[in-house]
Parts: C-alpha cells; sequence; structure tokens
C-alpha cells in the first residue's frame, strides 16, 4: 500500500498509474475514484479532463473530489494538513527520491480557504510540477 499512495500522490492523475500499479491497486483506485466523484457530485468527465491536464479552472466539485482522494489515501489528515513527511518516508524504489522529493518540496506550502480548496490546489502543483519525475 505505501507504493500505491506515493505512485498516487506525485503521479497524481498521470496515464502512467496503469504500468506502475498491480491489478488490485487499480481496483482500489478506481473504488476510491468512483466513491470520491459520488461524495463531490463532480462530473467525471471533468475527472478525466484533469487526468489529460485540460482543466484550467478547477471547479469547487473538482477541488471535493482531490481532497476526497487525498483523504482516502491518508495523506490528508483529518484537521486538513498534508502530510509530506509520511508521503517521503513511503518513496517506492522504483521512484527518483531525489526527484519526487523536489516535487513535494515544491507543494508543501499549498493552503487553501477549507479542504476543498487546499485539495485541489494540492493536486494542482502535484500535476503542474509531475514533469520532474520523468526528466532524465
Amino acid at each position: 500500500m505505501k507504493t500505491f499512495v506515493i505512485i498516487f500522490v506525485v503521479a497524481c492523475f498521470a496515464g502512467a498509474l496503469g504500468d506502475l500499479l498491480t491489478p488490485e491497486q487499480l481496483s482500489k483506485l478506481k473504488e476510491y475514484k468512483d466513491s470520491c466523484i459520488t461524495e463531490s457530485g463532480v462530473d467525471p468527465a471533468l475527472v478525466e479532463n484533469a487526468k489529460k491536464g485540460e482543466v484550467t479552472q478547477p471547479t469547487e466539485q473538482l477541488n471535493c473530489f482531490a481532497a476526497c482522494m487525498l483523504k482516502k489515501f491518508a495523506v490528508m489528515l483529518p484537521d486538513g494538513t498534508i502530510d509530506f513527511d509520511s508521503i517521503k518516508d513511503k518513496i517506492p524504489d522504483s521512484v527518483d527520491k531525489e526527484k519526487a522529493e523536489a516535487v513535494l518540496d515544491k507543494c508543501k506550502d499549498v493552503d487553501g480557504a477549507n479542504d476543498c480548496a487546499k485539495g485541489g490546489a494540492v493536486m494542482q502543483c502535484f500535476m503542474e510540477n509531475k514533469s520532474v519525475l520523468f526528466e532524465n
């Protein structure tokens, strides 16, 4: 599960997830995604567009979806803080630790007025910086 958490958080909605996760992890990810779509009321098409990096103005529902996913993975704590130290401790060998920590460090000070705003801002930060992971 620890590899699953960091791959999800660092790669966020990246298409590369299918290559990095086991079938069980993909099933759990789908379960969480479906649950968070229902809970947040977000249009599933908007989630898919966000996954492709095609959303420039996230909606409140998309931000709440992001917060929900972070909570499901126990990355966003009940008080709304993001446990970046825990994420760093769980970086698997298959991910360049230095690059992953650089992304996490860029996003650690992101904040929001509430859990949804913060969740959306953190996920947006991950999306904006995930290319660092794939640099040579």
